[in-house]
């Protein structure tokens, strides 16, 4: 029998409200999924600050920021994701969306 291939899902805002609740629940139902959680703050200063999450072996801390190329994860760990789920979030009319599409990839019709 084949062996099923280890699924890896980035999550950008993964240590936010609905981020950290995200990145737990695919954790704990989907335990061959690897769980990159992507965060602005340190990989030291988001396990610190997210216990839950960091009692899960299948989720990895990323420190990157969606509105900068520069500090994107590496272009390999992108490439070998199989999915991305969005949920960098903000409370002020300025978060541009646009921007953080365009940075994580050249989609079209926005």
């Amino acid at each position: 029998m084949a062996q099923q291939k280890l699924q890896k899902v980035l999550i950008t805002g993964a240590t936010g409200y609905i981020g950290s609740y995200t990145s737990r629940i695919l954790a704990a139902t989907q335990p061959k999924t690897i769980v990159y959680a992507l965060s602005r703050a340190s990989t030291e200063t988001s396990r610190e600050r997210s216990p839950k999450m960091a009692a899960f072996d299948n989720i990895e801390f990323v420190q990157g920021d969606c509105l900068d190329k520069a500090k994107l994860p590496s272009e390999d760990l992108l490439a070998n994701c199989d999915s991305v789920i969005h949920l960098v979030g903000s409370i002020t009319d300025s978060f541009n969306y646009k921007q953080i599409l365009s940075t994580l990839g050249n989609p079209k019709n926005i």
